[in-house]
């Protein structure tokens, strides 16, 4: 190693400055994950518009939302120990004693602090809205807070603080301090508290309170895990704090990879520049067909691991998707709804014809609700180059028919005709599904495909050998969506007026996300994303691990030669 002139101090900076730039990269990602979760709860304020949507709610609760609002005690509220006519409804009162005991080693007087009490205090409170909450019997809605000690992120204001000196003790007490080697130097108290009128942002359950002649609700710590936060500012201030957070990381995780790779570039140029002139680079020639496979690995690594990214961020926002079967649960949900729909989910069912079926063309007692018909010419042409014939596919055909259709529940649904099927138009729930030719992912099952052999005679022989083209065979296929098919469709959902208020349709979305079919259940859609991901994580990983690894030895190699005696 002492042949090698790099300093050993710029290698442990490179390697640290690497160290700390995936390290700040990492708290990045972490920061920026915690925000989009956090951009995707909703948020309300506690008026009559989240009242209406809690009640309307099945189980008279939202598992997980934000509530912003002003702070409004039950009943009496706490006044301030130090301050007058300051009052709140959490309280923290700390004290805690400043002493010095004597260093024998050192000779001097060292510090500590010692008898460290806290007491908290807090009283019943709610969230309201500005302007819109006097107390509690005005029948106005509000919010009430349960357990606000146990939530998480609650910082007070600090009303009070104040360091008080120790009283001398005299001679007595300088000889007590001598023989003790302590001695009590200040005691320090401080107040914090929730005031009355602050603005809170409360993150939790929220549930409707049957006690309470229905109009309050209540905010409490999620039954699924999820942390109860109670913040002390409003919710845009508190997205900012975060946000600049995830941007300060970035810079770190920035600037720390600059510095690292500024550096080693440096040293690295130091070093061929400095045994330039010692020996020839002729003599340590690196194969340019190594470099290309090493940059072709490594791009293939990057293409792999942009496609897992794409993937993944599909799959997440595939399982965000709710899912829901066509059923008398979703109804209801979707007459609750302010307007009568639902942006985008997912509904599962059993295909069924709104009234008659398609039938196969080639196979009998074949019925669905989507059709493709294909037929398609094989021909050969000479060429007169390589002596050969050539084929080629040309004159192609396609039929795309349909009609009406809905998707059921299992076992929700009676066919209303013997062949043809249908609704029975009493009381059933379902879903219309509008344009589905215009959907994306239906792949149809192919009940029937056939290649016709051409038969021809002695004149049809002449053309051929006078045109320089002859017809070999003749395709034809058929697909079907069949009734009675498992399909799973992503789109918006409305109620229909005129159906009365008991058929929804799925349409296409108008805020331009996809509209799908897929004629699988939602667990094997997901499965197939889930594979396609995993698929291109490991050619990421492979290309980059060969990449590497090639890379590597070759850097060995050249450097092994150019320090060979």
């Amino acid at each position: 190693m002492s042949d090698l002139p790099i300093n050993p101090l710029v290698l442990i900076g490179v390697g640290s400055s690497f160290a700390f730039s995936g390290l700040f990269y990492n708290l990045y990602q972490a920061k920026k994950e915690e925000l989009r979760k956090l951009n995707e709860i909703p948020i309300f304020k506690p008026d009559e518009h989240l009242f209406k949507l809690l009640k309307s709610a099945t189980r008279k609760r939202f598992q997980y939302i934000a509530v912003e609002g002003l702070v409004q005690p039950d009943g009496e509220p706490l006044a301030s120990k130090f301050v007058p006519r300051s009052f709140g409804v959490v309280q923290k009162i700390s004290e805690e004693e400043h002493w010095e005991y004597w260093n024998s080693l050192s000779k001097t007087w060292n510090s500590r602090k010692t008898n460290r009490t806290q007491t908290s205090h807090a009283v019943p409170f709610s969230l309201v809205a500005p302007g819109g909450y006097t107390s509690p019997s005005d029948g106005d809605v509000y919010v009430k807070v349960q357990n606000p000690l146990e939530a998480t992120g609650l910082d007070l204001d600090r009303v009070h603080y104040r360091v008080r000196r120790a009283a001398e003790g005299g001679l007595s007490g300088a000889v007590l301090q001598g023989l003790s080697g302590e001695r009590a130097v200040a005691k320090e108290e401080s107040e914090e508290m929730l005031r009355v009128g602050a603005t809170v942002t409360g993150f939790g359950e929220l549930v409707l309170e049957a006690d309470a002649g229905g109009r309050a609700m209540r905010l409490q710590a999620p039954q699924d895990g999820r942390p109860y936060i109670l913040v002390a500012t409003d919710y845009k201030s508190y997205l900012a704090r975060h946000e600049s957070s995830a941007s300060m990381w970035k810079t770190l995780a920035v600037a720390c990879g600059a510095v690292g790779t500024t550096v080693l570039a440096g040293t690295l140029y130091n070093l061929l520049k400095k045994h330039d002139d010692k020996e020839s680079m002729s003599d340590h020639p690196i194969n340019p067909l190594v470099l290309i496979g090493v940059g072709s690995s490594f791009g293939l690594s990057a293409l792999s691991c942009h496609f897992y990214r794409v993937k993944k961020e599909e799959l997440r926002k595939l399982k965000e998707i709710p899912i829901f079967k066509p059923d008398q649960h979703l109804l209801e949900l979707l007459k609750a709804s302010a307007r009568k729909r639902f942006p985008y989910i997912a509904v599962q069912g059993l295909v069924q014809p709104d009234g008659e079926p398609l039938a196969s063309e080639f196979v009998p007692r074949r019925f669905g609700v989507v059709q493709k018909i294909s037929e398609e010419e094989h021909w050969e042409y000479w060429n007169s180059l390589t002596k050969t014939w050539d084929s080629r596919s040309t004159n192609r055909k396609q039929t795309n028919h349909t009609v009406p259709f809905s998707l059921v529940a299992p076992g929700g649904h009676t066919m209303g005709h013997t062949t043809a099927g249908g609704h029975d138009g009493v009381g059933d729930v379902y879903v219309k599904v509008q344009n589905p030719l215009e959907a994306t992912g239906l792949d149809l099952d192919r009940v029937h495909r056939l290649r016709h052999a051409a038969e021809g005679g002695v004149s049809d022989a002449i053309l051929e050998d006078l045109s320089g083209e002859r017809v070999v065979a003749k395709a034809e296929s058929e697909e079907m969506l069949r009734v009675g098919a498992t399909v799973t469709g992503f789109g918006e959902l409305v109620l229909e007026a005129d159906a009365g208020g008991r058929v929804m349709r799925l349409q296409a979305p108008q805020d331009g996300r996809p509209f799908i079919l897929a004629p699988t259940d939602y667990k094997s859609y997901v499965a197939w994303h889930d594979s396609s991901a995993s698929l291109w994580k490991m050619l990421a990983v492979a290309c980059g691990a060969v990449g590497t690894t090639v890379l590597a030895g070759t850097i060995y190699d050249f450097l092994k030669k150019l320090y060979r005696p």
